[in-house]
């Protein structure tokens, strides 16, 4: 065989998982938000058009590096080991759909807390001398947080094996960038603290690989970094909202074109005869293996009020042990 097209090949077999991760993240998040509207999960965020960043972050980090993620990151997670049940059952309200794998964090709904807990684990990594890595993720909006601020000062100053990855669609929920702060290049928030930073098109899978390896080989020397990716919102904030009231027709076009999905599709049928038979083919092997997840989901997601008390505390006080009493009295009677 030629080396070159052994080269090929090489590189499908490397692009292809890869494709098939954004793909299943793009067909739960369509299902979940169907979930959502028969009122069977909570408000869910979702994260299509920003794929590209999410699958080259699970694609790059280490088993033993820690994930914070907040409530954006699933392309990561599924890439980390999280199932697809444990993200539906994680957005029903279920404890059970905590089940987070190797030292990685939870998910963060409050915006930019996560980065004062992603510097506390970088920094226990660097006290115990390990060759770990901690990788932060927040919206765009969470820089203007006062928690971001104090995390990016206290990386840098004491030289944290860490990176803060702004995952930039655009918008704070309605609000644009350029309304919720002058400074519209983002990677100006890490001068001010002396961290390295980068700029990466977010919706390019070879882009986002190429600068995030570079950001976690700074890292693993104790260089913090701040990466400003920038990406398109393709969803809506979240299922409570209505981005077509405050995008344009114009806008929602235009970002569909950067439809990272598309991007990536587009390479391998230019340069690997990647052909509709094969999309459909796996489409239909995604889809059937979430149809399992939510029939699973659907049999058991029904919680007693019982289990409100539980995972809260690890010895219950005995004012909430008097309330549980009271209540397995009443649902027993």
């Amino acid at each position: 065989m030629k080396a070159n097209k052994l080269t090929e090949q090489l590189q499908f077999k490397a692009l292809l998982p890869l494709y098939q991760y954004m793909l299943k993240s793009r067909l739960l998040e369509n299902r979940m938000v169907t979930l959502q509207r028969h009122g069977l999960l909570a408000t869910y965020a979702g994260a299509s058009g920003q794929e590209a960043l999410y699958v080259a972050i699970g694609y790059l980090l280490k088993k033993e590096d820690v994930h914070v993620p907040y409530y954006r990151d699933q392309p990561t997670m599924l890439m980390r080991g999280y199932k697809p049940i444990d993200l539906i059952r994680y957005w029903s309200g279920s404890e059970a759909g905590n089940t987070i794998p190797y030292k990685d964090l939870p998910i963060c709904v409050p915006i930019a807390t996560q980065c004062l807990h992603a510097a506390g684990v970088a920094y226990a990594q660097k006290f115990k001398q390990t060759e770990q890595i901690t990788l932060v993720t927040l919206g765009d909006g969470a820089t203007s947080k006062g928690d971001f601020y104090e995390a990016i000062n206290f990386a840098s100053l004491y030289e944290l094996p860490i990176v803060f990855v702004i995952n930039d669609n655009g918008w704070a929920i309605s609000t644009p960038l350029d309304k919720q702060t002058k400074e519209c290049d983002l990677t100006k928030k890490a001068y001010s603290v002396g961290m390295k930073h980068l700029t990466v098109d977010g919706t390019d899978m070879n882009e986002c690989i190429a600068t995030l390896t570079n950001a976690i080989e700074f890292a693993r020397s104790n260089q913090p970094v701040l990466i400003h990716a920038k990406t398109v919102r393709l969803c809506d904030h979240t299922t409570a909202d209505d981005a077509k009231r405050y995008k344009s027709k114009i806008l929602i076009n235009d970002e569909k074109q950067q439809d990272p999905i598309k991007k990536l599709k587009k390479t391998l049928v230019e340069f690997y005869n990647w052909q509709e038979k094969d999309d459909f083919a796996l489409i239909n092997k995604i889809q059937k293996e979430l149809d399992k997840d939510i029939d699973t989901f659907k049999k058991d997601h029904v919680q007693t009020p019982e289990t409100m008390f539980e995972h809260c505390y690890e010895n219950m006080p005995e004012s909430l042990k008097q309330q549980q009493s009271e209540l397995n009295h009443d649902t027993t009677n």
